[in-house]
């Protein structure tokens, strides 16, 4: 998530998206509230692009991904 933030930051919304999902589907075993930190402010800083269709094609695809859904859901 560090890295997809770092993405970010350059303004690749892309990249920062698609390195997310990979961390998102790496991290599905982990029980960590660091992960679930980084997680969160990388949620956080997408708000700001929600028009991006980069960014609603990403949150469509990881929306029910137990990192990604509100504790407990």
């Amino acid at each position: 998530m560090v890295l997809a933030d770092a993405h970010l930051d350059r303004g690749d919304l892309e990249e920062g998206c698609r390195v997310a999902a990979q961390a998102l589907a790496g991290g599905e075993t982990l029980e960590s509230a660091r992960c679930r930190s980084y997680v969160d402010e990388f949620k956080q800083r997408l708000c700001k692009d929600r028009a991006s269709q980069d960014v609603r094609t990403f949150v469509a695809e990881v929306r029910e991904h137990r990192l990604w859904a509100p504790p407990g859901q």
